[in-house]
């Protein structure tokens, strides 16, 4: 949501000891503004350095029951009803044209 990574390493290895040995919280202050406080807990939650911790152990219903989605409609999920919140324009196709440039 963020754009980052919650850990550093600049290698596989590296960022899997992050992973393993760091516990990471997203801050009240890096929370952006247009976030509730809501938002920047279930990413708290999700990002729990152990697994028995993290939110969703005890299915995927520990996810949708979070508060931060107290108002989505799973059911219109479900039932594809949802307008997605981007459509790209016909015919463009960011992913060809950038493996393109490097290419050439």
């Amino acid at each position: 949501m963020l754009r980052k990574r919650p850990w550093d390493g600049e290698t596989r290895e590296t960022y899997k000891k992050a992973v393993l040995h760091e516990q990471i919280t997203l801050k009240k202050n890096l929370v952006p503004e247009s976030w509730g406080q809501e938002a920047a807990d279930f990413i708290n939650k999700c990002i729990k350095r152990k697994t028995e911790q993290r939110l969703g152990l005890n299915g995927p219903n520990e996810l949708k029951n979070h508060i931060w989605f107290r108002d989505y409609d799973w059911k219109a999920l479900q039932t594809r009803r949802l307008k997605p919140p981007f459509i790209p324009p016909s015919g463009d196709n960011i992913d060809k044209e950038y493996i393109e440039s490097m290419l050439f």
